[in-house]
Formats: C-alpha cells, sequence, structure tokens
C-alpha cells in the first residue's frame, strides 16, 4: 500500500507542476502584437526554458517523496536507490558524498578486481601446467563454462547480502579458475592441427589475463589518487587511453619475445578481451557512482564478469560461424569435410576418420603394424 501511495503522489506532483507551467505559456507566447515575432520568440524561448526548469524541479520533489517513505519505513534504502537515477538527485549515491568517497569507492572496487584476477590466474595456470586433463570433447569442454554462469547469476540475485555474496564470489572466481584452466586442451588441439608456425602452447590465456592485471594495477595508480590542481580524474577516458597503450605495447611483445606463448589467434582474442574490459570498466565505475552507495562496490566487479561472459558467447558464435562455413565448402567441392587429426572430437558424431585399406587420403601410403609375435621375438 505504501509503494501504491508513493506511485500515486509522484506523478501527482509532476503533472500539477507542468500544468501550472502550460497554463503560463500562452500568455507569454500571445502577449503584444502578432508582428512583433521578435519578442514573441523571445518569449516562446523563456517558456521552454521554464519547462526545463519544471522536468529539473520536479526529478527534484521526486527525490524528496521517496527520501521521505525511506524515512517513514515505506521503502528500503536500496529500493530508493534505484528509484532515483537522476544526476545529483540521489541522496545515497556515490556523487553525492565528495571526492574521498569516490576515491574510497573506486580503490575498494578495483582492489578486489585485482585480488580476483591474480587469484583466477593463480588456479588457471596451476590446472594448465601441472593437473591431468580428460581428452578433447567441443561438449565436455564447452560446458564447463555452464556452472560458473549459473554461479553468476545467483551471485547477481544475492549482491547486495553480505555474506552470502561475498561467500558466492570466492566460489565462483574458484571455478572460473578451473575453467581457465581447462582451456588448455582446446587451445591445444587447435594449435596442433591449425596453427601454420606453431606446435605447442605456453598457457596464453594465462599470460593475457596477468597483462589485463598489470593495466588494472595502471589505472588503479592514475584514477584512485586525487591530482593536484585538478581533483578527481574520470575513470573512462583513462581506461580508453590505457587500452590504446596496453594493446599496443602487447603487440610489440608478441612481436619481439612472447611469440611462443601460442598462435596470433590467441593474441587477437586477448586483446579484444582485454579492450572491452577496459572499456566496460571505465563506463562502468563511472555511471555506478550516481547510482551505487559507497559500500557496494562488489556490483562492478559482477558486471565486468556479465561482460565477459557475453563476450565469450560472442567469439564462440564467430566461430562456429567460421567452422560451419569451412565445412560447406568442403561439401561443395566435393571434398566433404576434413577431420583429419582431430578424431577425440568425434565421439558424439559419426565421422570419417579412419583410413580404409588402400586409401591414403593425399598421405603416403602407412606399413601395417607388426604383429605381436614378431614384436616379443624381435628382442
Amino acid at each position: 500500500l505504501g509503494l501504491l501511495a508513493l506511485r500515486a503522489a509522484v506523478p501527482s506532483l509532476k503533472r500539477e507542476e507542468i500544468r501550472m507551467a502550460q497554463q503560463t505559456a500562452p500568455t507569454l507566447l500571445t502577449s503584444g502584437p502578432v508582428a512583433s515575432g521578435r519578442r514573441v520568440s523571445q518569449r516562446s524561448a523563456e517558456a521552454v526554458e521554464e519547462m526545463k526548469v519544471v522536468g529539473r524541479s520536479s526529478e527534484k520533489t521526486k527525490a524528496g517523496v521517496i527520501k521521505d517513505a525511506m524515512v517513514l519505513g515505506i521503502i528500503g534504502e536500496r529500493t530508493a536507490a534505484e528509484a532515483v537515477t537522476y544526476k545529483g538527485s540521489n541522496p545515497f549515491a556515490v556523487s553525492e558524498q565528495g571526492d574521498d568517497m569516490i576515491l574510497t569507492f573506486r580503490r575498494k572496487a578495483l582492489d578486489l578486481i585485482i585480488f580476483q584476477s591474480i587469484f583466477v590466474n593463480a588456479i588457471a595456470f596451476g590446472i594448465d601446467r601441472f593437473a591431468p586433463l580428460p581428452e578433447y570433447h567441443w561438449l565436455l569442454y564447452t560446458g564447463t563454462w555452464v556452472v560458473p554462469g549459473i554461479l553468476l547469476a545467483i551471485l547477481t540475485c544475492y549482491r547486495y547480502k553480505t555474506p552470502l555474496n561475498f561467500f558466492l564470489l570466492a566460489l565462483f572466481s574458484s571455478i572460473i579458475g578451473v575453467t581457465f584452466g581447462l582451456l588448455h586442451v582446446p587451445m591445444e588441439v587447435y594449435t596442433m592441427y591449425y596453427a601454420i608456425d606453431h606446435r605447442r602452447n605456453w598457457s596464453p590465456q594465462c599470460y593475457g589475463m596477468a597483462g589485463h592485471t598489470m593495466s588494472l594495477v595502471l589505472v588503479f595508480l592514475v584514477t584512485c589518487f586525487r591530482h593536484p590542481g585538478k581533483g578527481v580524474v574520470k575513470m573512462a577516458p583513462v581506461c580508453a587511453l590505457m587500452a590504446v597503450l596496453t594493446d599496443i605495447a602487447g603487440i610489440l611483445l608478441y612481436r619481439n619475445y612472447f611469440h611462443y606463448v601460442g598462435p596470433e589467434l590467441f593474441l587477437a582474442i586477448g586483446l579484444f578481451m582485454h579492450t572491452l574490459s577496459l572499456l566496460w570498466i571505465g563506463y562502468q565505475m563511472d555511471t555506478l557512482a550516481f547510482r551505487l552507495q559507497v559500500e557496494e562496490w562488489i556490483y562492478p566487479v559482477i558486471l565486468l564478469w556479465c561482460e565477459v561472459f557475453v563476450a565469450f558467447f560472442a567469439i564462440s558464435v564467430f566461430l562456429a560461424t567460421i567452422f560451419l562455413i569451412l565445412m560447406g565448402e568442403g561439401y561443395a567441392s566435393g571434398t566433404g569435410s576434413n577431420w583429419d587429426g582431430i578424431c577425440n572430437g568425434c565421439h558424439a558424431s559419426y565421422c570419417d576418420c579412419y583410413y580404409t585399406e588402400g586409401e591414403s587420403k593425399e598421405h603416403p601410403q602407412t606399413t601395417s603394424a607388426p604383429s605381436q609375435e614378431t614384436m616379443a621375438t624381435g628382442v
């Protein structure tokens, strides 16, 4: 009942002020002779400005009514903060608490993002280098992204429930670290059978995340401290500039030293994810300062991982499309699809992965393996 009364009160106030402005606007427009066009246009502009003032004041009135409802206990603080998103009208937002609170909010959010990146990368590196992994199957390794996706959805629903949100975040970070480590197998399959100048990888996903973590540290040093004479700098332009500079540095380092990490396709995917992540962090940190309270610094971390999953889905769709196009070209030319060398990926489908007697498939004819008796007595 309280929410219904609030919704009825706010529009009525806004309609009353707009009605009063509309009643005064015709008097401004029609006073004086019609021939004085300059005076009419000037008063029309004044009427337009008056309507703008009415619109801004109505937002202020809405914020005041919602604040009174919160004080009376009709609605909660979180509901009030979500309802009032107009710049300068949300009394609970980080942007209304001064520069010190803005810097505190940024430090907490970026500290959590950087720590989580290091934690996830450590788990991924351990699994990539030391853990025994099952053979490649596209359904198995694609399904490894389902569990962290479900956990991320649950974390989004309980992002304001402390300490449950921190427990879910720790669980999600552990699972996503395992998922990143399991990328070793599909990337190794691609490198082995499709890359031209590489035959193995050296944890390219871990190198990419390490570079991204160092970029976040640089962003932290630039945006989380007050600049002498300038105050607090916005994060979006800093992150955009940092993305360009670190992308150039990454390309140069790969070309001159780190080319052994993996093929160029992994470099392109890593740069795309890195750039998108930095741009998303800069935009969201500036935007969320008008909506979130100071102690709600866990939400930017959730939004960052939502962006990662969206980008992963887009890349997967792109690669699947390219794969289907190549298969279509193979069938159109009469050669069929080429599955040579990747039989481990064909367990769930019928494929022509084996040579029949007398068939070479453009390879030299192989000799038969020796019998077991010959192998046993050949010492």
